[in-house]
C-alpha cells in the first residue's frame, strides 16, 4: 500500500482554501520615495509612516526586516536573506511575529505550546529554541512531560513573561517572475516568535453584578488579575499577526462557556487595533483551532457525520483538512444543549457569530488539533481505530488524573502555526 506523503513543511500557496491576496498589510505610499505629512498619511506610533509601513512598536522598516519592541529587530536577520535584497533560490528570508493564543481555562493552550516542539521533531521539519532561558526552560520542560513523563504540563496560573521562539523552517512560494515564468522554490525561513501563554481565566469577561448559580462553581474572570496584566494582554493580542483560538469539544459540551471567554477580550483587541484600509474587520488572521481530535466523542462525531479525513504517515493517523474542520465546528454550533432555566443555549454557536463579525472569512482558517495523536495499536504499528484516544483517566490521591496511554504523537499542532507564518510573508509580499 501507498503511505501519503506525512506532512508539508509549510502550506503552499495552492491551499484547500482561499487566503488574503498576497499583498502589504497597509495601504501603498503615494509614488514618490516618501508620503508627505499632512496628507492622509499620519504620523506616530500605530499609524502608517512615510514608507508604508506602521511606526512604533510592532512596525517593519522599509527593508522589510521588523523594528521596535514587539518585532524582535535583529534577531531573525541572517546573512543573504529578504533583508538584504538577495532573493534567490537558495536564500534565507527572515520574518518576525507574535502569536496570540486565546482560549477558556482547560482547553489546553499550555499543552499546544509544549507539543510544537514535538511536532517539528517527529516530522523533521525544523527547528525550534528558545531566545531566553525562561523560553528554553518552558520547551525542555514540557517536551520532557508530554514524551517521557507521558503526562500534561501544567496549567499557567499567573500572567507569565512573553516567551520568545526562534524556527529554521523549509518554506515552498513563488518566485516573482512574470506570470507566464513563475515557477515554484523552496527557501529557509528563519521566523521569530513571540508568545504569551495566557492563564484562560484572565479571558473571562464576568461582570461585576453577575451571581453564579448555588449548583455551579464560580467562573474565573479577569477581575482576579491586575489592571496592568490586563493592559499587558490585550496589548500583546492587539499587536499579534495572528491569533489561534483553542476549542475543547469535550469540556465546551459540558460548561458550555467559550462565548463567555472571548467576548470580552475581542472588544479590547478591536479597541487597540490597526485597521486595514477599506476592511471593518480585524486586520488579524485567525487560526481556530478544535482540539482533543483523538477523544472519541470528536472522532466518533466526525465519521458519523460522513466527513472526509484521510490516513497519512506510517501509522495511518486521520488527517482532517481545513474544510472537515470548518464543518464540523458547524455540527458544534448546531448541537442542541437545553438549559433548565434559560432554555437552547449553545455558547459555541454564539462564539461562531463573533468570530464571524470581527474576523474576515479570508483570514480565518479551522483545524482538528490533538496535541497528544492517536493511539496506535502495539500489535501493527497502526492507528487503532476501535480505541482512538491516547490517554486514559486514572483516579490518583481522590482526583481523577489523566495520562498519556502511548507515544506523543501531535496531529494538526503545526499547520496553524505555519499558516500563520505563512499568511504573514503573504501579507509582505512575500
Amino acid at each position: 500500500m501507498t503511505v501519503p506523503p506525512p506532512f508539508q513543511p509549510l502550506p503552499d500557496d495552492g491551499d484547500d482554501e482561499p487566503v488574503q491576496t498576497p499583498g502589504s498589510r497597509y495601504s501603498p505610499p503615494p509614488s514618490g520615495n516618501a508620503a508627505p505629512s499632512g496628507t492622509g498619511a499620519p504620523s506616530g506610533t500605530g499609524g502608517p509612516s512615510g514608507n508604508g509601513a506602521p511606526s512604533g512598536t510592532g512596525a517593519r522598516s522599509s527593508n522589510g526586516a521588523p523594528s521596535g519592541n514587539g518585532a524582535g529587530s535583529g534577531n531573525g536577520a541572517q546573512p543573504g536573506d529578504a533583508a538584504s535584497g538577495e532573493r534567490g533560490p537558495g536564500a534565507e528570508e527572515a520574518v518576525a511575529g507574535r502569536i496570540g493564543i486565546l482560549g477558556p481555562p482547560g482547553s489546553g493552550k499550555t499543552t499546544f505550546l509544549g507539543a510544537i516542539r514535538l511536532a517539528l521533531e517527529e516530522r523533521q521539519a525544523g527547528l525550534i529554541w528558545g531566545t531566553d532561558p525562561q523560553s528554553q526552560t518552558f520547551l525542555t520542560e514540557a517536551s520532557d512531560r508530554l514524551r517521557r513523563q507521558r503526562v500534561f504540563p501544567n496549567a499557567t496560573v499567573a500572567l507569565p513573561p512573553d516567551l520568545s521562539f526562534r524556527l529554521r523552517v523549509r518554506r515552498r512560494n513563488v518566485l516573482a517572475t512574470p506570470v507566464w515564468r513563475r515557477r515554484r522554490t523552496e527557501r529557509t525561513a528563519v521566523v521569530s516568535l513571540n508568545v504569551l501563554d495566557a492563564p484562560g481565566g484572565i479571558f473571562g469577561g464576568h461582570t461585576p453584578e453577575a451571581v453564579p448559580r448555588p449548583d455551579q462553581p464560580p467562573p474565573q474572570s479577569a477581575s482576579s488579575y491586575s489592571a496592568a496584566d490586563l493592559e499587558r494582554l490585550a496589548e500583546h493580542l492587539a499587536g499579534s499577526t495572528g491569533l489561534i483560538l483553542l476549542l475543547d469539544p469535550v469540556r465546551e459540551t459540558k460548561q458550555n462557556d467559550s462565548y463567555d471567554y472571548l467576548q470580552h477580550i475581542i472588544v479590547q483587541i478591536a479597541a487597540r487595533a490597526r485597521f486595514r484600509p477599506n476592511d471593518p474587520h480585524l486586520p488579524h488572521h485567525l487560526a481556530v483551532c478544535v482540539t482533543k481530535f483523538d477523544h472519541p466523542l470528536v472522532f466518533n462525531a466526525v465519521n458519523r457525520q460522513g466527513l472526509y479525513v484521510e490516513p497519512r504517515g506510517e501509522e495511518e493517523f486521520p488527517h482532517a483538512p481545513s474544510q472537515t474542520a470548518r464543518e464540523y465546528f458547524d455540527h458544534l454550533c448546531d448541537e442542541r444543549r437545553p438549559d433548565a432555566h434559560l432554555g437552547d443555549t449553545n455558547s459555541t454557536r454564539q462564539l461562531r457569530n463573533v468570530i464571524r463579525q470581527y474576523f474576515s472569512p479570508r483570514r480565518t482558517r479551522f483545524f482538528l488539533t490533538s496535541a497528544v495523536g492517536f493511539r496506535v495499536d502495539p500489535r501493527t504499528g497502526r492507528f487503532l481505530e476501535t480505541a482512538p484516544e491516547n490517554v486514559s483517566y486514572e483516579e490518583f490521591e481522590g482526583k481523577v488524573g489523566q495520562w498519556i496511554q502511548g507515544t506523543a504523537h501531535p496531529v494538526n499542532v503545526l499547520e496553524p502555526l505555519m499558516w500563520l507564518v505563512q499568511q504573514q510573508f503573504k501579507d509582505e509580499g512575500r
